[in-house]
């Protein structure tokens, strides 16, 4: 198989013998021609099965084509990572960094160390927890020093609030995050 220059790349790089630089190089401009191709927002790496040693070498490569001097600066690059996070290495490459919680082994305020708390967006299993689980405290961590909060499965937030109101802890979290203004 040839990239587009005809140069010869293998098939597939997820073999333990394929895995080097010039192979994930390879990988993260498939990934990018993928984004553009299909008018994508830009890119979601799931941090799980990755070492840093090998996501890092992709994140780079698309930063070429994402990043402030890339052809499509306004395309996203965001890791999201369930349990260990990826090394602070990749901070400068990234818009948004999410910590999946999205179950009760994956619950509480673990942030990544060495990352940039306003790319640090926290994330809750909402459908697995009552009242919304910790997505407030989440949205009340580094109040207006952080990328943001979300959950996952909202529509089972609709009807489980201890107060009655509809999505409470979804609105809770904004109102922490973004208040109303009071006139």
């Amino acid at each position: 198989k040839t990239d587009e220059n005809g140069k010869q790349v293998p098939d597939t790089i997820f073999l333990a013998d394929n895995i080097n630089e010039e192979n994930l190089q390879y990988y993260a401009r498939y990934a990018v021609k993928q984004v553009v191709d299909a008018e994508m927002d830009g890119m979601d790496w799931d941090f799980e099965g990755w070492s840093s040693s090998n996501l890092l070498p992709v994140i780079k490569e698309c930063y070429k084509y994402f990043g402030p001097e890339g052809k499509w600066p306004e395309k996203l690059i965001i890791i999201d990572y369930f349990g260990g996070s990826p090394s602070s290495d990749m901070n400068p490459y990234c818009d948004y960094l999410i910590r999946q919680a999205y179950s009760g082994q994956g619950t509480g305020a673990a942030f990544a160390s060495g990352w940039d708390t306003k790319k640090q967006v926290m994330c809750e299993a909402i459908h697995q927890k009552p009242n919304g689980g910790n997505v407030e405290s989440y949205a009340a961590w580094e109040k207006g020093n952080k990328g943001g909060c979300g959950g996952y499965s909202i529509r089972f937030n609709y009807n489980q609030d201890r107060l009655g109101v509809p999505y409470g802890a979804l609105r809770r979290a904004i109102q922490i995050m973004n208040p109303a203004i009071k006139k």
